[in-house]
């Protein structure tokens, strides 16, 4: 199946502007349970980092190795 499926219940979407509004309206509780779930399972993630950013003070970051630094 082609798409995007949802970190935290596994919808499929078409696009992935669907799956980022999907996604902003999963609870912390979901959240939790996903991330649980996945250390348990030792599975690779596959996340969308496009608009990758700090939270605390907006800071843009090209890609995950600019956000270890």
């Amino acid at each position: 199946m082609r798409g995007f499926s949802c970190l935290y219940c596994a919808k499929y979407f078409q696009t992935i502007d669907e799956l980022r509004s999907h996604t902003a309206q999963q609870t912390e509780k979901d959240k939790i349970n996903t991330m649980l779930d996945y250390k348990l399972s030792y599975n690779p993630i596959k996340i969308d980092i496009t608009d990758l950013c700090c939270n605390i003070c907006d800071y843009t970051m090209k890609d995950l190795n600019e956000l270890k630094e």
